[in-house]
C-alpha cells in the first residue's frame, strides 16, 4: 500500500497510552525497512534525535492526522504537557514554519516568473503593433506615389497630343509652351526618352534629385535597422545552445576544478566549524543568528570543492564534524549544504565501503526500538550495541533483573571514549564465548563494571579469576585438550578465517601429544563453533 501522504509531511500520532504525538512522514525505503501489513505510512517520531519510527493507515482519523498549530490549540497544549512531548512538538512547530517559509518563497518565485511572461508577452505585442503600424505607414506612402505617378502621367499624356495636333496644322507654340521645360522639338522616336527626363524634372521640381535620394537612403537604413531588432528579439527568446549551458559540460568542469584536500587543511576546518558550533550552542539549546549563518555557510562552502579520502575521514573526523550541521535546530541553508556536502564524499568512497556503511546505518537504525516517552528512551544502541546485547542469553537475562540494553550502552560508551576498533572486536569476542558466562553473568549483577571489560579486553583472565574467588571456586584446571579449556580467551585471533562460516574471529592454542611432535595450532570460531588445526 502506497501512503496518500506526501513525504515531510507534519503529522499527529495516535499510540495506546501517549498523548497525540507530532512526526513526519518518512520514506520507509530510505531507512530500509518494511511497511507491515494494513498499514501504509511511515512515520519518524519527533523530536528526530529520538530516530523511533511508527507505522500508521492514513485512512483512520483515530490514529493519524494532519498537523497543524493553528487549528490543532488543544492539541499543542495536551503535548506539552508531557515533558519528552514538549520537545517534540517544539520542534514539529519550527519545521512547520520552514515549511511555510520555503512556500511563500515558492509562491514568490511562481509570481515573479508569471509576471516576467506576461511582460514578455506584452512586449511581444508591442513589437507586431508597431510592425504593423510601420506597414501602414509603408502601403500609404506607396498610394501616394502611385497617384502623384498617374497624375503625371496624364498631365504629359495631354500635352504630348496637344503638341502633335499644332504640329500638323502648322500652328506655333504659345509663349508660355515655349518657356516651359518640356521638349517638344525632339522627334517621336526619342518620345520615350523626352517623357522619362520630363517625369526627372518634374520629380526635381518636388524637391530635387540630391534630397529625394537622401530620403530614399534614410528610409532604407530605418527599414534595416527594425529589421535587425527584430531578429535579435527572436535569437534572445531562443534556448541557448553553447556549451557552458551543458549540464554535463558543467559537471564535467566542476569536476575539474576539485581538488584533493591535505589532513592540515581538513584539521583547520574541523577546528573552524567545531569553534562556530560551540558558539551557537547554549547549553542543550542551538541558537544560530544571521551572522552566525553567514559565517556557517562561508566556512561550509570551501568543502564544496575539495575530495576526501576514507581514511582521511576517519583520521580527521571531518565528517562527524560536517554532520553535526545536520540538526534541524540549524538553518535550512546550512543543513542542505552539510548534506550535499557529506552526500558527494560518501559517493566517491569505494563500493565496498559504501555497502559496509549502509550496513551499519542498518544496525544502528534496527536499534532504535525504543518508543519516545518510554522508560528506556535515550538507551537506543549503536551498531556495536546490538551486537553486545546479542551476547547475553535468555537463561542469563531471567537470573537478574538488569536490562541487557543497558550494559551494552554501558559498554558502548567507554568503547566510544577508547575509539580503537580493535578493542571493540576484542571486547565482543570476550563475551561471545560460551565459556565466559560467569563474566556476563557478573555484568548483569553488578560485579563486573563496563569499564573493567573494556580495561582487559585483551586478557580477561584477572576478572575471570576474581570471579572465582568471589564464587568460592578454585582456579581453572590445566587442560588436557586445547579444544574443551578456558583458555580461548587467552590467545584471541583474526589471522584464521573459519572454513565453515568465513568469520576471523576465532581462539588459537598450540598443543603437541609428545614431546618430539612438532606443535599443532587447534584453532576454534568464536562464531559458529568450528574447529580445524594449523601446522605451526
Amino acid at each position: 500500500m502506497t501512503s496518500p501522504l506526501a513525504l515531510n509531511t507534519l503529522v499527529w500520532l495516535k499510540q495506546p497510552g501517549y498523548p497525540w504525538w507530532p512526526g513526519m512522514v518518512l520514506d520507509p525505503s530510505a531507512v530500509e525497512v518494511e511497511v507491515p501489513a494494513g498499514y501504509d505510512t511511515c512515520v519518524l517520531c519527533l523530536p528526530s534525535i529520538a530516530s523511533s519510527v511508527a507505522f500508521a493507515n492514513s485512512s483512520n482519523n483515530e490514529e493519524i492526522i494532519l498537523f497543524n498549530p493553528e487549528t490543532d490549540k488543544e492539541l499543542l497544549e495536551a503535548g506539552k504537557q508531557d515533558t519528552n512531548c514538549a520537545a517534540a512538538v517544539e520542534e514539529a512547530v519550527r519545521v512547520y514554519e520552514q515549511q511555510q517559509e520555503q512556500k511563500q518563497l515558492l509562491m514568490l518565485e511562481q509570481d515573479a516568473v508569471k509576471a516576467m511572461n506576461k511582460a514578455s508577452e506584452n512586449e511581444e505585442g508591442k513589437e507586431a503593433n508597431e510592425h504593423k503600424k510601420h506597414s501602414q505607414v509603408k502601403e500609404e506612402k506607396s498610394d501616394k506615389k502611385r497617384h502623384k505617378k498617374r497624375e503625371r502621367d496624364e498631365k504629359h499624356s495631354s500635352a504630348k497630343k496637344h503638341h502633335h495636333h499644332r504640329k500638323r496644322h502648322g500652328e506655333k507654340h504659345s509663349k508660355k509652351e515655349r518657356n516651359s521645360n518640356y521638349n517638344y522639338d525632339d522627334d517621336d522616336d526619342n518620345s520615350e526618352n523626352e517623357y522619362s527626363n520630363s517625369d526627372e524634372d518634374s520629380l526635381d521640381s518636388y524637391g530635387g534629385g540630391d534630397e529625394r535620394d537622401k530620403k530614399s537612403g534614410k528610409k532604407a537604413r530605418k527599414r534595416i535597422d527594425f529589421d535587425t531588432d527584430e531578429q535579435y528579439e527572436r535569437e534572445a527568446r531562443l534556448e541557448p545552445h553553447h556549451q557552458e549551458e551543458d549540464a554535463a559540460y558543467f559537471e564535467q568542469r566542476l569536476r575539474e576544478n576539485r581538488q584533493r584536500a591535505s589532513d592540515g587543511a581538513l584539521e583547520r576546518f574541523r577546528e573552524q566549524l567545531a569553534s562556530l558550533a560551540a558558539a551557537c550552542t547554549h547549553g542543550s539549546v542551538i541558537s544560530v543568528s544571521e551572522t552566525a549563518e553567514e559565517q556557517l555557510l562561508d566556512a561550509l562552502s570551501p568543502m564544496t570543492t575539495i575530495d576526501v579520502t576514507f581514511d582521511q575521514l576517519r583520521r580527521t573526523k571531518i565528517g562527524v564534524v560536517v554532520g553535526k550541521f545536520l540538526s534541524r535546530d540549524y538553518p535550512v541553508r546550512v543543513v542542505m549544504l552539510a548534506s550535499a556536502i557529506l552526500t558527494y564524499w560518501f559517493r566517491q568512497l569505494p563500493p565496498t565501503t559504501q555497502q559496509q556503511l549502509r550496513a551499519q546505518t542498518t544496525l544502528e537504525l534496527a536499534s532504535n526500538d525504543t518508543t519516545v516517552g518510554s522508560e528506556r528512551e535515550g538507551l537506543s544502541l549503536g551498531a556495536v550495541g546490538v551486537q553486545l546485547e546479542a551476547t547475553f542469553t535468555d537463561e542469563e537475562v531471567n537470573e537478574t533483573a538488569t536490562e541487557p540494553t543497558t550494559i551494552a550502552r554501558q559498554i558502548e560508551s567507554e568503547l566510544a571514549a577508547v575509539d580503537d576498533e580493535d578493542v571493540s572486536m576484542a571486547v565482543l569476542a570476550v563475551l561471545r564465548d560460551g565459556h565466559n558466562a560467569a563474566l556476563r553473568r557478573g555484568l548483569l549483577d553488578g560485579s563486573v563494571s563496563a569499564k573493567e571489560v573494556v580495561a582487559n579486553a585483551v586478557d580477561p583472565r584477572r576478572l575471570l579469576l576474581r570471579l572465582q574467588g568471589q564464587s568460592g571456586g578454585s582456579s581453572t584446571p590445566e587442560p588436557e585438550s586445547p579444544l574443551a579449556d578456558g583458555s580461548a580467551l587467552e590467545n584471541f585471533t583474526t589471522l584464521y578465517a573459519c572454513p565453515s562460516c568465513g568469520a576471523r574471529e576465532a581462539v588459537a592454542n598450540e598443543y603437541s601429544v609428545q614431546a618430539h611432535d612438532n606443535m599443532a595450532v587447534f584453532v576454534r570460531c568464536l562464531k559458529c563453533g568450528e574447529t580445524w588445526n594449523v601446522e605451526a
